[in-house]
């Protein structure tokens, strides 16, 4: 007996006799009971952070509707069916999690109660870059500006594959430099928050290499005295190099002898300090910088050596009604000849209030060889004054002391500058 909806029933049976017998009916009782629905399902819902996950639910004797479904302890999933039976899950974090499912039953069976394990897997992290490559000159810096998604970056995660290069991190902007002219590989390694997996993002950096301008100066120096010129190396932008040596090129006539410069300071400022080695005369010097780093051409310019002319000087104090002063009397190396226009380096006064300037000598009345400084600016006592030539045409110094009076009148303080033959009023006598 099958068929039968839930129920109790009578089962009549009827005889077909032979030839021998009559027909007789017999009865029994049939009893149909109610069985379990079933809820079953195509898998596990297992999707990845941010998406949705389903299963199709395969059902017999039953329904199910949203309302008896729920994702346990976790109110915030979003759980929908669909007319096929397709049930979806969404609005979870990363994790395993149990739906649970009640059964709407037919009349013919009873509910019944089912779970589905979730799995929510984690997703990759982003990690993308301002800009298609890095590039740079030499001895320069690049950066980049990171954008990221589900995760952190942190400078030791930051690396150029193979070299030692200066990284630095602020804001999510990469900095790179101290790197070799080349091509190179910045790697990032993402640090992900909990509902990401880490990822690698690399950027091709480019290397190229600088330009470095030399500069020189035509100079004149002394025969046989210690001397340095100077040479200056600096980047297309103006930057000084700096730790760098240039190779020289210094001709006595056809002949050329090499040498090395003084490394660049700070200020990218290298000398020639073997002019004592030169002989008289003008020398064509080339210049010139070698470096993997630098692309940079050759400069010529001379060096001219001279015997200077001897020249004695005379320091004289002035006392006059608009103040104190001190004049300087230049001659030749005889003591009877005027000497005009030989700048001279000054140097007065003492401590705090000692000052140095450049004068020149020239005519003045009915002087010549003269200039002059103001002191009676400076405090009551005795001072030092030195002079010396501040060119390298003519050598000389000489020094003295000088008394200042509190009688001084104080007016402005002054110099007095005598140059091309002509004098400002200085008040000298």
């Amino acid at each position: 007996v099958s068929g039968l909806d839930v129920g109790d029933y009578t089962l009549k049976v009827t005889t077909t006799p032979d030839s021998n017998h009559n027909s007789v009916s017999g009865t029994i009782n049939v009893s149909v009971s109610k069985s379990k629905s079933k809820i079953d399902y195509t898998g596990d819902i297992v999707f990845d952070y941010g998406s949705v996950g389903t299963t199709t639910l395969i059902l017999d004797g039953c329904t199910v509707k949203e309302s008896d479904c729920y994702v346990g302890g976790h109110s915030e999933a979003v759980v929908k069916i669909n007319d096929k039976n397709v049930i979806s899950v969404s609005k979870l974090t990363v994790g395993k999690y149990t739906l649970h499912l009640s059964s709407i039953p037919d009349k013919n069976h009873e509910p019944v109660n089912a779970t589905i394990n979730i799995v929510v897997n984690k997703i990759d992290s982003k990690v993308s870059f301002s800009k298609k490559a890095i590039s740079f000159k030499y001895a320069k810096s690049g950066s980049v500006v990171l954008t990221l998604e589900g995760c952190s970056v942190k400078l030791e995660d930051i690396s150029v594959v193979g070299q030692k290069a200066k990284i630095t991190l602020k804001d999510n902007t990469v900095g790179v430099s101290n790197l070799a002219v080349g091509t190179y590989t910045l790697k990032v390694t993402t640090t992900p928050d909990k509902v990401h997996n880490s990822v690698d993002g690399e950027i091709k950096i480019t290397v190229t290499k600088n330009t470095a301008k030399i500069k020189v100066d035509k100079q004149t120096f002394a025969y046989k005295k210690a001397g340095k010129w100077a040479i200056s190396l600096k980047d297309s932008s103006g930057k000084a190099i700096s730790k760098a040596k240039l190779t020289l090129k210094v001709y006595t006539g056809k002949k050329a002898k090499a040498y090395k410069s003084t490394a660049t300071n700070s200020k990218g400022v290298a000398y020639f300090n073997k002019i004592k080695a030169l002989s008289l005369g003008n020398h064509k010097v080339v210049v010139s910088f070698s470096h993997k780093g630098y692309k940079s051409k050759a400069v010529s310019s001379s060096i001219k050596v001279i015997k200077p002319t001897p020249v004695k000087f005379k320091i004289v104090p002035n006392t006059t009604p608009k103040g104190f002063s001190i004049s300087v009397i230049v001659k030749d190396k005889t003591g009877k000849k005027f000497v005009n226009g030989v700048k001279i380096k000054l140097t007065v006064g003492s401590g705090k209030n000692k000052k140095t300037i450049t004068v020149v000598s020239g005519n003045y009345g009915k002087g010549k060889g003269v200039c002059a400084y103001s002191t009676n600016m400076l405090p009551v006592g005795t001072h030092k004054i030195t002079v010396t030539s501040a060119v390298v045409n003519y050598v000389g110094s000489a020094s003295s002391k000088v008394a200042l009076k509190a009688s001084a009148k104080k007016i402005p303080p002054w110099w007095e500058k005598i140059s091309n033959g002509k004098a400002t009023s200085h008040g000298l006598k």
